[in-house]
């Protein structure tokens, strides 16, 4: 991979694909099925990526680690099988959508400032990431900010 300046830290390092958004929140495929990469850029053609929207040139090493950290905690806290006396219950029901899913459940076993970093740095990724996919991703002077403050919590 190339070396530059990282868009989070500012340090000088070797850059390395960075996922955009993680691989664990996409829907299970079977090992053979594709993602359909869709642009965002009038008339650019869908691609097919098997691991999902790589960013090559967003960050390096040790801020890669700082998210993997992230996503790991999101990761074990939202995609895991849900013991039934967790979900929401109101009334002595458990509260469902109009398909009949749980809308929600506790989460007493989390770092909420963890949960919020890895909301953060997702949208953080979009916006501060040149690839077409992202590129109706506008954050202005939020920008900024959003890394300042993922930069203090690193």
């Amino acid at each position: 991979m190339a070396q530059g300046v990282c868009a989070l830290s500012g340090c000088e390092g070797k850059f390395v694909r960075a996922h955009l958004y993680p691989r664990a929140f996409y829907k299970r495929l079977d090992d053979d099925a594709c993602f359909a990469v869709v642009s965002s850029i009038e008339n650019d053609r869908t691609k097919r990526s098997q691991m999902g929207i790589y960013d090559p040139e967003l960050v390096i090493e040790g801020t890669e680690a700082f998210l993997s950290k992230l996503d790991g905690h999101a990761a074990e806290v939202l995609n895991r099988n849900i013991p039934a006396d967790k979900f929401v219950v109101i009334d002595g029901q458990i509260v469902t959508s109009g398909k009949g899913e749980p809308v929600g459940y506790w989460l007493d076993e989390f770092d909420p400032n963890l949960l919020k970093l890895f909301f953060i740095s997702v949208l953080w990724r979009f916006g501060a990431s040149r690839r077409p996919e992202a590129a109706n991703v506008e954050l202005g002077p939020h920008l900024d900010q959003l890394a300042e403050f993922l930069r203090t919590e690193q």
